[in-house]
């Protein structure tokens, strides 16, 4: 093999590379951007639910009308009005993307502080 078709060779092969590279990550943004628009979605959910159900906090995806959802977003079922009131910093992980970071949607901070003014406000 002479060496202008090695370094064709060579250089396809790492236009290849970086293509493949390039395209792991356009898939892997736009799965995470999926997760925070959904976990936006939930929040806004959570925070309807609270207001309706006098500030209680969910118990499963069922019944906070959200089936489907796990796929892309973690929730703590297990946390209570009480404990978020006493400890406002449990919202933070208590909705949350799948990737458990928050990258591209800009409001999540927003939305949280309002579905804890839901909860707050809420008469038990």
């Amino acid at each position: 093999m002479s060496w202008g078709k090695r370094i064709g060779f060579l250089a396809a092969l790492i236009v290849f590379v970086l293509g493949a590279m390039g395209l792991v990550s356009f898939i892997n943004f736009s799965s995470n951007t999926k997760s925070e628009y959904v976990a936006a979605d939930v929040i806004r959910s959570t925070t309807t639910y609270v207001k309706t159900n006098n500030g209680r906090w969910p118990r499963s995806w069922k019944e906070l009308g959200e089936p489907g959802t796990n796929a892309f977003v973690l929730m703590n079922f297990k946390l209570t009005r009480d404990a978020i009131l006493q400890n406002p910093e449990l919202l933070e992980t208590a909705i949350q993307p799948r990737t458990k970071r928050w990258m591209v949607y800009p409001h999540h901070k927003r939305d949280l502080a309002e579905l804890f003014e839901a909860i707050k406000g809420a008469q038990p």
